[in-house]
């Protein structure tokens, strides 16, 4: 077992799009491993039954979630709107060749841009000023075509007044 600091939490974006038939399918993913911290961690299951608990132990919906884990997805969902999230607890040495086997397939870099949401900003006080987007390189792990994932670009949205903490929170995420 590792060491409780070296615990993380990984966060499996399936890429879903459609083949040449029509059938959905799962064209890449994207991965990526959180810090388990007192805001952020696996739930307690709350199921009665011992033996259900441990047959499906831990149940996706008991992971954590927050604002940067719904950026990244919404980025990914704005072109692929059926991705979805797999998640898993990084907390044995076997997980740890979870996360090799993984790595080990062919992959494309793509792009994710991070930028503030202006809906709600007076725009003619912003005249003038100098924005910084958050942009992070992002491995696609193949699993159909290397064309279904190359070149790929995603843009997530944050809210304008949190874009510093958003900017800082993502670049802290370890994009595998």
């Amino acid at each position: 077992m590792l060491d409780f600091p070296d615990w993380k939490i990984m966060k499996e974006i399936n890429i879903v799009s459609q083949n040449s038939y029509g059938q959905e399918i799962v064209i890449g993913v994207i991965a990526y491993l959180r810090n388990i911290h007192r805001d952020y961690y696996l739930q307690q299951d709350t199921e009665p039954d011992k033996f259900l608990r441990l047959l499906e132990y831990p149940k996706q919906e008991l992971f954590p979630k927050d604002f940067l884990d719904d950026i990244i997805l919404n980025a990914i969902k704005e072109n692929y709107p059926k991705s979805y999230v797999r998640n898993s607890e990084i907390s044995f040495d076997s997980d740890l060749e979870k996360i090799k086997i993984i790595t080990k397939v062919p992959s494309q870099v793509g792009k994710l841009e991070v930028r503030p949401n202006f809906t709600n900003v007076n725009l003619s006080k912003l005249v003038g000023e100098k924005f910084n987007f958050l942009i992070k390189d992002l491995n696609i792990y193949q699993h159909f075509t290397v064309d279904s994932i190359k070149g790929k670009y995603f843009t997530g949205i944050c809210d304008y007044e949190k874009q510093e903490e958003v900017y800082e929170g993502i670049n802290e995420i370890e994009f595998l």
